[in-house]
């Protein structure tokens, strides 16, 4: 009796922090819209340090490491920005008080005093250069898992890197679609054969944005065909699951499926280069996560393992033997592979298709 209490409460704890974890990043967003901007002051630890405020820092925190490891990070980070507020306030009163007319706010006696910290039309303008002349302010970078991948545009658009990236295609062997996958697309065929005859289908489709997906690739060092490829599987590129608006009834956003989580970029639509550039960027913020986890793969296994990754998080602890143990269908990153190997063969040939 006394085990089953204890599988029951462990059973209870776990559904708890699954459903816990939208609930509080909701919370974060509600505070994002319509609470931080109406505050009289900014983060001291983004002003103090640069990098992301505390509120984007535990969003990503939560959503990366879930509530409880999550919120053992937020709360480092949140004593991290007290104490960053306290030196930002002795380091003002250590310098010559500024006059009024260096700021961007309203001259008051709180705004020339407390540059930065109190003035939200200071903070909004970037006055702080006041404070990086007059005092020399530590650095220090965000953490690793915040970080963006900045693009390479200009070391990754040579031939060779191209060719890199087409012969990382080749060296992979992926299985295919699975026989739920196949069924699913109404074929009685499953595995590689069925990935190609999907993407088939899909070839013309891809090819309206053939640009947009060799431009993502180029800039963020992956294969346009695996983009072409993930945009196949997400929606067979736009053409189902999408509303007017472009969203997805999992919350996710266009073509390429973005996680409302991930801050979906909607300024050209569901289809745009803004859209597809995120998904390429988010693909590679995976597979530089995927090297440093297992750094005795190679880089085309690391690369599946990323793919695996975009659809069920990079978190998860892989098996290079069974990289889709997670993945919707138990079949995502072999699918995906199977499909861009077709449409790197075929880039060309599908123009006329």
């Amino acid at each position: 009796m006394g085990r089953r209490k204890i599988t029951l409460g462990i059973v209870v704890i776990y559904l708890l922090m699954i459903f816990c974890k939208p609930v509080v990043l909701y919370g974060i967003i509600l505070y994002q819209r319509y609470i931080s901007p109406y505050k009289r002051w900014c983060c001291a630890y983004a002003v103090l340090h640069g990098g992301p405020s505390c509120s984007n820092y535990a969003r990503t925190a939560i959503e990366e490491y879930g509530v409880v490891e999550g919120g053992i990070l937020v709360l480092r980070r949140l004593w991290e920005c007290q104490e960053a507020a306290a030196v930002l306030q002795r380091s003002v009163h250590q310098v010559a008080r500024p006059s009024p007319k260096m700021h961007h706010g309203d001259g008051s006696e709180e705004c020339g005093e407390m540059c930065g910290l109190t003035c939200a039309a200071c903070c909004a303008a970037g006055c702080l250069a006041f404070l990086n002349e007059a005092i020399k302010l530590p650095t220090k970078p965000p953490p690793n898992f915040l970080e963006k991948v900045p693009p390479q545009e200009d070391d990754i658009s040579s031939v060779e890197k191209q060719e890199e990236l087409k012969k990382l295609l080749r060296d992979l062997n992926p299985t295919g679609a699975s026989v739920a996958t196949a069924k699913q697309e109404k074929l009685d065929i499953s595995g590689v054969a069925a990935s190609e005859r999907i993407a088939q289908k899909d070839c013309g489709k891809v090819m309206r944005y053939k640009d947009r997906f060799e431009e993502a690739g180029r800039k963020y060092g992956v294969p346009p065909a695996v983009l072409a490829a993930i945009a196949s599987r997400e929606t067979h590129v736009g053409s189902v699951g999408l509303n007017r608006e472009g969203w997805s009834q999992e919350r996710s956003y266009g073509m390429m499926q973005i996680y409302w989580t991930n801050k979906p970029n909607t300024a050209d639509g569901p289809f745009g280069q803004a859209h597809i550039d995120q998904a390429a960027e988010i693909l590679k913020a995976h597979w530089e996560k995927m090297k440093k986890k297992y750094p005795d793969l190679s880089e085309s296994q690391t690369f599946q393992l990323a793919v695996a990754a975009y659809n069920c998080g990079p978190n998860r602890n892989f098996d290079l033997s069974d990289p889709d143990r997670y993945t919707t269908g138990k079949d995502y990153s072999n699918d995906v592979l199977a499909r861009a190997k077709y449409f790197e063969k075929h880039w060309n040939e599908c123009d006329s298709w």
